[in-house]
């Protein structure tokens, strides 16, 4: 009973300090109708939408959008979107040209946000996105050759130690392996790396027989491998 009285009061403690913020805002930023809380919201509403979020996931992304994340975003986006990372994020929310939606927490579908149309706020909000978006890096996520199997869409940076290169239907195919694990590498020039720790960064894609494949934009010789092993380290 105890445990069932804390869950009920945590709950009407969360809803009044939404209320209140809601409140706060509609005082500070003018007419009521400038901002509400809602749960019922789209990114379809809103065209070319700027999102920062601490991590982005099970939501999708409509084309032109830019982002910027802490964590982790799922690889659909990267199809429809520019994704760029930055630790600094502490915030989410979803700015569009004339209205946004901020978050108290990740951007989930259902999820409750403030709805605002405040030309304050939103001039605020694209001031923050800007910052976080000069200061960003391309989003890539650094994964062992074991972690790629089966992925797609994703950027990624990887090694592992190069046990041939082969032509590859107008291109060239790098076997990187790391402790028994493999995977091809697309590039675009044959190199002398045969043999190497390479360090590889690009984007997953998949064959036309379903495997992950790296299609390359740089490749990065680290070393001479030591012999008779495929491990990097």
């Amino acid at each position: 009973m105890d445990v069932l009285w804390f869950s009920i009061g945590t709950l009407v403690g969360i809803v009044i300090a939404l209320v209140a913020v809601e409140f706060g805002l509609k005082k500070v930023f003018g007419k009521q109708e400038h901002s509400k809380l809602t749960s019922v919201w789209s990114l379809s509403e809103i065209s070319d939408p700027l999102i920062v979020a601490e991590k982005l996931e099970g939501v999708p992304v409509p084309a032109g959008a830019k982002v910027v994340v802490r964590d982790a975003v799922d690889a659909r986006t990267f199809s429809s979107a520019e994704v760029r990372k930055n630790p600094e994020v502490r915030s989410n929310f979803i700015l569009g040209k004339n209205r946004a939606l901020i978050f108290t927490g990740q951007i989930e579908p259902g999820k409750m946000a403030l709805w605002t149309v405040d030309d304050i706020l939103l001039r605020r909000l694209n001031s923050e996105f800007n910052r976080l978006w000069t200061k960003s890096d391309g989003y890539v996520e650094h994964l062992k050759i074991a972690e790629l199997a089966g992925k797609s869409g994703l950027r990624v940076k990887t090694e592992g130690v190069v046990l041939d290169v082969i032509p590859y239907r107008e291109r060239f195919l790098l076997r990187l392996s790391d402790h028994g694990h493999t995977i091809g590498v697309l590039t675009d020039k044959e190199s002398d790396v045969k043999g190497s720790v390479v360090r590889v960064t690009g984007k997953l894609v998949k064959s036309d027989s379903g495997y992950s494949l790296i299609d390359s934009e740089e490749i990065d010789k680290i070393r001479i491998a030591d012999a008779g092993t495929d491990a990097v380290q």
